[in-house]
């Protein structure tokens, strides 16, 4: 019952993770602490490594094989601490670093005023990001020229 019930676990980390890679674009990547940010890099690596513990301790599985899938679920989990934010950044990320890098901590400020829940409301696409990022420049245009409070 253990195995199942941690095995059903594992799913469901993998698809939130799976999820959060290939979703939409999402506050949490870019607006809060190393531990909130670097979080959601361990969803699909954590879940695969937790599917795997369950196959280990399943009653079905021959005793010779349990500590290999063992190890294996353990490379998975330390392999996954060490690469899964360099190999699971999603796209629009990427772009966002690469493209405006510079512009990140100004972001930040803005997600914080206005909060998380509308900013996620608003901005869904990597083009929706753009134009935010677009009205944020402008907006810090106008302000740097005395035309707007």
């Amino acid at each position: 019952m253990a195995a199942l019930l941690l095995f059903c676990t594992g799913v469901v980390i993998l698809g939130v993770g799976i999820y959060r890679y290939k979703g939409p674009v999402n506050v949490w990547y870019i607006a809060y602490g190393i531990v909130t940010v670097d979080s959601n890099y361990l969803g699909i690596p954590g879940g695969i490594s937790a599917m795997l513990f369950a196959l280990a301790i399943s009653p079905f599985i021959p005793d010779n094989w349990r500590m290999p899938i063992v190890i294996l679920a353990l490379a998975i989990t330390f392999l996954g601490l060490i690469f899964a934010k360099r190999l699971l950044k999603p796209a629009w990320l990427r772009w966002l670093e690469k493209e405006h890098g510079a512009i990140l901590p100004i972001l930040r400020q803005e997600i914080q005023k206005m909060g998380p829940e509308k900013w996620n409301r608003r901005i869904n696409t990597q083009e929706e990001l753009a134009e935010w990022i677009n009205e944020v420049k402008m907006q810090r245009r106008r302000r740097a020229m005395g035309l707007d409070d």
